[in-house]
């Protein structure tokens, strides 16, 4: 009886075993068919940016003007101008221009001898210091027919003491003549006085003795 037993559990074992080949043949893949391996999809670890700090907020500062006293500026006006102002002016001396005329006509009066014009350019304060009969007798013999006077330069009006015979008058209106004359074939450089009287140039000399 035990023998039996044992015999049937060794068949129950063998048809076990033959059962277990047989499911594994029918779920075994073919070899036409090639083994997938599903990728397992591993999700990255997620990572926070690191925390900043909040941006500071600036609050704006109101400037405040400075108080103002009085009327504010007006704004309105004319506008400026774009034209450049004008050149100074240079006032010349009204007798200047006729200095040199005149010694241009002295000396040709001089080379001539023309008295009358020579008396009626003489400067009154010459003939209150001589006399008029002094000087007319004077003047006539002034006479050079070899004078040649260039003017070099001329200064003035200002006042001027004129000294002669001990005698000295401040002359108003009176112009520094520098002249240049030739003497014994030599250039000569001499400063003349003239002044204007009435409008006309006048000039000085000595008449001889004094009144």
């Amino acid at each position: 009886m035990r023998r039996r037993t044992l015999g049937i559990g060794l068949i129950g074992i063998g048809g076990a075993v033959a059962l277990l080949a047989v499911l594994g043949l029918l779920t075994r893949p073919s070899n036409d068919e090639p083994i997938v391996a599903t990728p397992t999809s591993t999700a990255a670890p997620m990572t926070q940016p690191p925390s900043q700090p909040p941006p500071e907020t600036v609050t704006p500062t109101a400037v405040t003007p400075p108080p103002t006293t009085g009327r504010p500026p007006s704004t309105s006006g004319p506008p400026p101008s774009t034209t450049d102002p004008p050149a100074p002016t240079t006032t010349v001396p009204a007798g200047i221009g006729l200095v040199e005329p005149f010694i241009l006509a002295f000396t040709e009066a001089v080379r001539s001898g023309d008295a009358d014009y020579l008396l009626s350019r003489l400067h009154p304060v010459v003939e209150e210091l001589y006399g008029a009969a002094a000087c007319a007798a004077y003047v006539p013999g002034v006479i050079d027919t070899d004078l040649e006077l260039v003017v070099r330069e001329v200064a003035g009006p200002d006042t001027w003491d004129w000294t002669i015979d001990g005698v000295t008058t401040a002359i108003p209106d009176t112009y520094a003549v520098e002249v240049s004359r030739l003497e014994g074939g030599q250039t000569i450089i001499q400063e003349l006085h003239v002044s204007l009287f009435d409008g006309e140039i006048r000039w000085f000399t000595d008449c001889g003795e004094p009144l």
